[in-house]
């Protein structure tokens, strides 16, 4: 079992499922696993980023987990599934596809001895959550008595989360030539001056368990040449706070952070939460088992923040995001060994 568990992990981590990749060639290896231990499959969501929901009787534990990574990067030090003192190691081998490969040897155990169980994977968690979005709708997920989400968290039951504000920011500025800086508006530095009063917005609201605010700088982009005044820049910013701030409250905080500032932006965002460790209602994400307590919570329901990706226009108004159905693929044949794509059918799921 602990080998074939490792080859298993060793061929998903191999599969690209960065935000840049076609999701359909690591859903179908997930798809012929769950074909062969006679699970039923049906998809959700677009053909760019589907979500697998696969059944095993009724009523079952829920095991949740995402099939998408971060992009690799540069400077690795080992390759891709490669094992070294007993660790492999490669992009997504913990986060999250190592969950995935166990939550697929459980479900394995479990049919094998009659017990309902439900997998529920996505291929979008790293970008647009739209798959979790589309499976949060169905019958399986809004009745089920426990959902495990397996995200590294040492073994631990996560029973609070900071929330996530992400912004994009884009400044426009004047062109001139380099030699005549003061005849143009380098977007660059409004941008600069923008950051520099985000960074500001750290560590402003403190948690007793989740630490302060953080954010993160994650891309920057102006300019074409280095003889030209740049009239544009890009930056994307990741926020992450603790309760009890809303993503409404955390956009009107980092605005005014930003001077007058007036750019550009857009954000998303979705709120913290924080549930007493020995409570008997536990979210419905982290791991699933005994409280630190040593407690076995009796129910689970999930979570009901303020705001749950949301779109917010930054510095101006809150614009809710569309609620549309999701939509709803079939798979009704089982997978051949080359991993071709099963055929299905559309529908609109009831509930």
């Amino acid at each position: 079992m602990k080998r074939q568990m490792v080859d298993m992990l060793a061929e998903l981590v191999k599969i690209p499922s960065d935000p840049f990749s076609d999701k359909q060639e690591v859903l179908d290896y997930v798809q012929s696993f769950t074909d062969q231990i006679h699970m039923r499959n049906t998809l959700f969501g677009d053909a760019q980023s589907p979500a697998l929901l696969a059944e095993y009787g009724q009523g079952g534990v829920v095991l949740s987990g995402h099939l998408d990574t971060p992009p690799i990067g540069d400077y690795w030090s080992f390759s891709q599934s490669q094992v070294a003192s007993g660790r492999l190691y490669g992009r997504g081998a913990a986060d999250m596809k190592g969950t995935v490969v166990a939550m697929l040897q459980a479900a394995a155990d479990l049919v094998l001895r009659k017990v309902p169980v439900v997998l529920a994977f996505t291929t979008d968690e790293e970008t647009t959550m739209q798959g979790a979005a589309a499976l949060s709708k169905t019958l399986p997920m809004r009745r089920a008595k426990a959902i495990v989400v397996g995200e590294p968290t040492g073994l631990r039951v996560a029973h609070a989360e900071k929330g996530v504000l992400d912004i994009a920011i884009e400044t426009r500025g004047k062109a001139a030539h380099g030699a005549m800086p003061h005849l143009g508006e380098n977007a660059i530095s409004k941008m600069m001056r923008i950051v520099r009063g985000l960074e500001s917005f750290k560590g402003r609201i403190a948690h007793p368990e989740l630490g302060t605010v953080t954010m993160n700088l994650g891309t920057f982009h102006g300019g074409n040449r280095l003889n030209v005044v740049p009239n544009k820049a890009t930056a994307e910013v990741d926020i992450r706070f603790p309760p009890p701030y809303p993503p409404i409250s955390s956009t009107g905080r980092s605005r005014s952070t930003c001077g007058g500032s007036r750019p550009r932006s857009r954000c998303a965002g979705s709120s913290p939460f924080r549930r007493s460790r020995s409570i008997r209602t536990l979210p419905t994400f982290g791991c699933f088992g005994r409280s630190r307590e040593g407690r076995r919570p009796s129910s689970y329901t999930h979570p009901r923040p303020s705001i749950t990706r949301r779109s917010i226009r930054a510095w101006s108004s809150t614009v809710p995001a569309k609620r549309n159905s999701p939509t709803r693929r079939t798979s009704t044949s089982r997978l051949n060994p080359s991993r071709a794509p099963p055929r299905s059918t559309r529908s609109t799921p009831s509930g």
